[in-house]
């Protein structure tokens, strides 16, 4: 991202939905794990959709958790 070599592409996306698919990636990660921390998420029905990369940004929130 820093490099700024990256083309975006923008779309828009539930905040829910872009929370899960970084936990599935990273309990697909971590399934090895005898113990796995437990994560609850909380997000406000009400929250517009963001317009964002989606892919970009599931790896900054993966980073983010690990």
């Amino acid at each position: 991202m820093e490099a700024g070599r990256r083309i975006y592409d923008r779309e828009p996306v539930a905040a829910a939905d872009l929370v899960d698919d970084a936990l599935k990636a990273l309990n697909s990660q971590t399934m090895m794990a005898d113990s796995s921390p437990e994560i609850a998420v909380e997000i406000a029905p009400s929250l517009p959709r963001l317009v964002v990369d989606r892919d970009a940004i599931v790896e900054a929130l993966i980073n983010l958790l690990q």
